[in-house]
């Protein structure tokens, strides 16, 4: 990890070992149970809501579509040679959550390209693609297609309205 890293090394360093002992946290779970923790432990997890938030800042500028769960949203992230899920859910808390992965994922989104502010390749044809499909989409509602409708017919999964 580059010393342009808003986190910086120390961060990095302490994420993996934290992450060692435990596999799996929460910023409220943590921080309520903060008589446990050491200072600096408290000052980083008080981050992790800040690096969500530029994940999905740099997802969403790049078209990457986040993962969803039940009551949230999230993503598999590379740093170095460790891969983490880093998520939020707004169900009855608003939680922050990580997740270490012991193995390669798929669909990760690598660290050093959200520092480097690296964008996803030809991302401006994807945008001229997609505001194509916007426009017929929203002709096809006003026509009185539903969307469902409208999505069964594009991803072929009914037989019946695409054969006719």
């Amino acid at each position: 990890m580059n010393n342009l890293d808003e986190f910086g090394l120390e961060f990095w360093n302490w994420l993996k070992m934290f992450t060692e002992k435990h596999f799996q946290f929460s910023d409220l779970g943590m921080l309520y149970n903060a008589n446990n923790l050491k200072e600096e432990d408290i000052k980083n997890i008080k981050l992790i809501r800040k690096l969500f938030n530029k994940v999905d800042d740099y997802a969403a500028y790049n078209l990457i579509p986040k993962k969803k769960e039940m009551f949230g949203r999230y993503y598999t992230i590379k740093v170095n040679d460790s891969y983490y899920d880093i998520g939020h859910t707004e169900s009855m808390s608003d939680i922050t959550y990580f997740l270490r992965k012991n193995d390669k994922p798929n669909n990760i989104i690598d660290y050093e390209d959200i520092v480097a502010n690296r964008k996803i390749e030809n991302k401006e044809v994807i945008i001229e693609l997609l505001e194509d499909v916007k426009k017929k989409f929203q002709a096809l509602q006003r026509l009185g297609i539903s969307p469902s409708t409208i999505y069964e017919y594009v991803t072929n999964q009914d037989e019946k309205t695409s054969s006719r």
